[in-house]
């Protein structure tokens, strides 16, 4: 999956972070925990899901930080 596949649909899953980031799902649950990751919006009956523009606005505030 690239980001143009992502951007498409506006909303991504856990699994299709993981992805676009390049780690596992205990990493993605402690950026949630401690780094300020988006909260996920979780809609009735549904996986959580994220925004991908707000997880782009973490990808960007890190590589600044960096």
């Amino acid at each position: 999956m690239n980001i143009t596949e992502l951007t498409q649909s506006r909303m991504v899953n856990a699994k299709q972070i993981t992805q676009l980031l390049g780690v596992s799902i205990s990493t993605l649950e402690q950026h949630m925990k401690k780094r300020g990751f988006p909260k996920p919006v979780t809609p009735a009956g549904c996986k959580r899901l994220w925004s991908l523009k707000a997880v782009e606005g973490w990808i960007e505030q890190k590589q600044e930080a960096a």
